[in-house]
C-alpha cells in the first residue's frame, strides 16, 4: 500500500506546459524536429533542478500572441515584451531576466555587404515572424515582405536572388551554411537596420517560478556559456565579418 501511495503521488504531480514555436530554428530551438537545442537543454536543466514536470508544446507562430488565451500554456519561450500586440496587452505577462542577448539585423549575400536600406526592395522571413526593424518601410510599401515556412526556404530566396535580404537570426543561418560548407556566403550587413534583442521565459500564472529561474540564470553563467558554445549561438555576427 505504501508503494502504491508513492506511485499515486508521482502520477498526480502536475505537468506544466511550455509553449514553443513549431519550427526548426536550431540552434535556439527545434522542438519536434531535433533531439536537442540550446533552449531545450537549458530549460530541462532548470525544471529538473526544481523537480517540476514539464512538456514542450509546439504551437503556430501566427497564433503567438494567443498562446496564453487559446492554448492555455503555463510558460512561453522565447518571449519578449516588444513582441506583444494589443490582443495580449490586457494580460500581465511576467518576463524572466535575459536568457540570450543577441544582435538582430538583416542578412545579405556576401557580395552585397554594402547595400543600403533603400536597396532592400524585398525582404524574406519566416511566416509569422514580425520584422520590427522594417515594419515602417513594409507599411509604406517601400519594402515587400516575402514569407516562407522554414529556414532553408528563406535562405534559398536570398541565395537565388528572389529577395534582397532576410530577417533571420544569424546563429540559425550559420548552422545551415556550415552544413553545406558555405560559411560566410551570407553575412549580416552592418549598414542595414539592426539592434540588440533578447529572449526571455515568460508566464502569466507562475511568477515565483520565474524568480527561481532568474536565480538559476545568475548562478549558472558558466554553464550557459558552455551550452551556447556547444550549440553555436552567436551573440555578435559583426565579429564574424572581420575574421
Amino acid at each position: 500500500m505504501s508503494l502504491l501511495s508513492v506511485n499515486s503521488l508521482a502520477a498526480d504531480k502536475p505537468v506544466y506546459s511550455i509553449g514553443v514555436e513549431n519550427i526548426d530554428y536550431y540552434p535556439h530551438y527545434a522542438f519536434g524536429h531535433r533531439k536537442s537545442s540550446f533552449s531545450k537543454e537549458l530549460l530541462e536543466l532548470f525544471f529538473k533542478q526544481e523537480n517540476i514536470k514539464i512538456k514542450f508544446v509546439p504551437l503556430p507562430i501566427k497564433r503567438f500572441n494567443q498562446w496564453y488565451t487559446k492554448d492555455k500554456i503555463d510558460f512561453k519561450y522565447p518571449d519578449n515584451a516588444e513582441w506583444r500586440t494589443n490582443d495580449s496587452s490586457r494580460f500581465k505577462i511576467i518576463y524572466s531576466d535575459i536568457v540570450i542577448s543577441y544582435i538582430a539585423g538583416t542578412v545579405v549575400l556576401n557580395s552585397n555587404a554594402n547595400l543600403s536600406t533603400e536597396n532592400i526592395k524585398k525582404l524574406g522571413t519566416i511566416t509569422g515572424f514580425h520584422p520590427t526593424l522594417w515594419i515602417n518601410r513594409i507599411n509604406k510599401k517601400e519594402t515587400k515582405l516575402v514569407e516562407d515556412n522554414n529556414v532553408i526556404s528563406v535562405m534559398r530566396l536570398l541565395i537565388h536572388g528572389i529577395v534582397d535580404g532576410i530577417n533571420l537570426d544569424y546563429s540559425v543561418i550559420n548552422f545551415h551554411l556550415k552544413q553545406i560548407d558555405k560559411e560566410k556566403l551570407l553575412i549580416m550587413n552592418e549598414s542595414l537596420p539592426h539592434k540588440k534583442t533578447n529572449f526571455h521565459l515568460s508566464t502569466v500564472k507562475y511568477p515565483k517560478v520565474i524568480k527561481k529561474f532568474n536565480v538559476f540564470l545568475k548562478n549558472n553563467e558558466a554553464l550557459i556559456k558552455r551550452l551556447k558554445n556547444k550549440h553555436g549561438i552567436i551573440d555578435d555576427p559583426f565579429d564574424l565579418n572581420n575574421l
